[in-house]
């Protein structure tokens, strides 16, 4: 955290240019006072049929204020642009917060479980939204 917090706001405007909005990956800023609160990409990983919400993350202080829903709003609007039918994603077990945001979305738990790649010592489970649900 501490090494991608302490990135200059030229890393993050570069970013979100490279990966602003088309059709292999969007990325979305949340700012206020001109800082960034929140951050969440959506990716179609090698071209799968399904993409991905990664790398989403919002500030403690901006936490429980609708940042997080906002932006997976976003994702869910690329995907669904897109053309795509589901919307996945990958969040660590016990992280009772973010699967409670990811719900109020409307993505479902799935029996799918996996190591987490940067600690095979932590576990991920796979949630999912159904785009064609979700867009009724």
């Amino acid at each position: 955290f501490e090494e991608v917090a302490s990135q200059p706001i030229t890393f993050w405007q570069e970013r979100v240019a490279a990966n602003a909005q088309h059709e292999e990956s969007s990325t979305h800023l949340a700012w206020h006072d001109e800082g960034v609160v929140g951050m969440a990409s959506g990716v179609n990983f090698d071209g799968a049929d399904t993409p991905e919400l990664v790398g989403m993350w919002v500030a403690p202080e901006a936490r429980g204020k609708g940042v997080g829903a906002e932006l997976v709003a976003l994702i869910r609007a690329w995907a669904q642009t897109s053309g795509a039918d589901a919307l996945e994603l990958w969040v660590m077990t016990g992280n009772e917060a973010a699967i409670r945001l990811y719900e109020g979305c409307g993505f479902e738990i799935k029996k799918e479980h996996r190591a987490a790649p940067d600690d095979p010592c932590r576990n991920e489970v796979r949630m999912r939204l159904d785009l064609s649900a979700a867009s009724s």
